[in-house]
């Protein structure tokens, strides 16, 4: 007789093992809901859990509390929890095959930017080089411990000199030292939360985006959001289009350009090595300019993935 093989123990069989010790846990009545809150909140920022998975959670540990006194217990159980359900929320939406659009240029153009839902939205900002943004939430915003100054030098993770002034930048990596000019796959947060083979454009694929014999800028107002409309004019790819909304961009604490003047800001992956300066390339447009142009290392940017 044939030995009965057993089912190779997957991570989704493992964190179904895990959500169901949660739930008996969650349903018994006998834990103070917060105690309950609390391990939710640790389980969903150690585990993979969805969004809705801690919501499933909450309604059983609620569903099961039986203390007459719901109401203030519930605000400190949903504050504690209230940090990694908006992170499951805010985590890039754009899947290794994510939807994009063919220009025409070689590339396929992500329709979203990173964190973003819809191609209206904003989606997350990133310094230059960094994988994760300086805040917990956008809506309200709630800044990272480790980033309470917001965008800015001393946390820019490139930084050697960690001073605050802007003028006293020394780069610790991709500077005249290592002649690095293009971000590395680690650095590359398209390439570390998309995986496969999205990345951030370089300074050439933007300046080729920008080519007016190829495509036709268009500022629009979809609603109150308002940006470009790119359309494509090559052979074969005629009417192809991508939106790119003017999601201004965060220096310090601001997120700067709101209100009559209007600005999108896209970073490339190109750096710029000169006397050692904390600059890099990137796309900046207002509803009569587009360029691409330098900027600060340290501010906070929208990023438009593309792939090959």
């Amino acid at each position: 007789m044939s030995p009965t093989l057993k089912k190779p123990i997957t991570s989704e069989r493992l964190k179904a093992k895990e959500l169901a010790v949660l739930t008996k846990t969650m349903e018994s009545g006998s834990r103070p809901l917060l105690e309950k809150f609390r391990l939710i909140e640790k389980s969903s920022k150690s585990k993979d859990l969805s969004f809705i998975d801690v919501l499933s959670l909450v309604r059983t540990a609620l569903k099961a509390q039986n203390s007459g006194k719901r109401y203030p217990v519930l605000v400190s159980a949903l504050t504690a929890v209230h940090k990694n359900i908006v992170n499951k929320t805010t985590t890039p939406v754009l899947s290794s095959n994510g939807d994009y659009v063919a220009m025409g240029d070689g590339l396929k153009w992500a329709t979203r930017n990173i964190g973003a839902s819809k191609p209206e939205d904003s989606g997350d900002y990133f310094a230059w080089g960094e994988t994760e943004p300086k805040y917990t939430s956008l809506s309200p915003l709630i800044w990272k411990e480790s980033a309470a100054r917001g965008y800015w030098t001393e946390t820019y993770k490139f930084n050697s000199k960690k001073e605050e002034s802007a003028s006293s930048y020394a780069a610790s990596k991709y500077n005249e030292a290592d002649g690095k000019t293009v971000l590395e796959p680690v650095d590359d947060v398209a390439r570390v939360t998309l995986k496969g083979n999205w990345r951030i454009p370089t300074e050439a694929e933007w300046k080729r985006l920008l080519d007016k014999n190829n495509f036709t800028w268009t500022l629009v107002n979809q609603g109150k959001v308002q940006g470009y409309i790119v359309t494509s004019k090559v052979k074969g790819y005629e009417g192809n289009k991508i939106f790119l909304p003017a999601a201004s961009d965060f220096m310090n604490q601001t997120l700067r350009f709101k209100g009559d003047l209007l600005r999108g800001s896209y970073w490339s992956s190109s750096s710029v090595l000169k006397n050692n300066q904390m600059r890099a390339r990137y796309l900046c447009f207002t509803d009569s300019f587009n360029d691409v142009c330098n900027g600060i290392r340290c501010m906070g940017l929208s990023i438009r993935p593309v792939s090959l």
